[in-house]
């Protein structure tokens, strides 16, 4: 099991990418934090900040390649930072939901 994280710059995307990995059992649910911060360094050496939305699902680690297939092929080149982070223990029992909820492998 992982939590996928999915950073984008546009908040309706994020929005759209919840909505369909939920619809299609790609996730169980998912966590969004709206006003999360970037910050950069650029190649002249200054720093910037740009405003980001990230969404963190979560769900089986077999169902990551689908998932970043999935946005690939719909979002192209405005294709959202994706990986994920290995869910180490978890409650029995959510794991179980985890597990009936999602998307059968």
């Amino acid at each position: 099991m992982v939590l996928i994280h999915i950073v984008t710059d546009n908040e309706e995307q994020a929005i759209e990418i919840t909505d369909l990995l939920i619809e299609k059992k790609l996730i169980l649910n998912a966590l969004m934090i709206e006003k999360a911060k970037m910050r950069k360094r650029l190649k002249d050496g200054t720093f910037e900040t740009h405003p980001q939305t990230l969404v963190i699902g979560k769900t089986k680690g077999l169902l990551f390649n689908d998932i970043d297939l999935l946005l690939r092929e719909k979002y192209g080149k405005m294709m959202p930072t994706l990986y994920s982070i290995a869910i180490v223990n978890m409650d029995w029992d959510q794991a179980d939901e985890l597990m009936q909820e999602t998307l059968k492998i």
